[in-house]
């Protein structure tokens, strides 16, 4: 099941998103992180790797202006195991905003 928030923060890049996250912590040591992105129901970019980075930058295939992408991380500890997804949406739009209103 998906988390996620209310008001997703918008930007205005289409090719690709960077973001950055925090909050694993397991007395086993993180050795990795992997990262994965969906738009609707659809996978764009499979999990992958970032090594032990809180940071990633991954292209975003076949998106469009208005488009919602949801980010999903989780963490890799030296045993394996993997830990449950984290994730956050993020609107592509790089509209000009509309002018409204009278100038006086």
């Amino acid at each position: 099941m998906f988390e996620t928030q209310t008001k997703s923060p918008v930007q205005s890049n289409l090719t690709h998103v960077d973001f950055t996250w925090d909050g694993f912590e397991d007395g086993d040591e993180i050795l990795s992180y992997e990262t994965r992105l969906w738009k609707g129901e659809a996978i764009i970019a499979p999990w992958r790797s970032v090594g032990f980075r809180n940071s990633a930058m991954r292209k975003t295939p076949n998106t469009e202006k208005g488009d919602t992408i949801l980010l999903e991380v989780r963490a890799i500890n030296n045993g394996g195991y993997k830990s449950r997804v984290i994730n956050a949406s993020i609107v592509l739009d790089n509209r000009p905003p509309a002018l409204t209103g009278n100038i006086p």
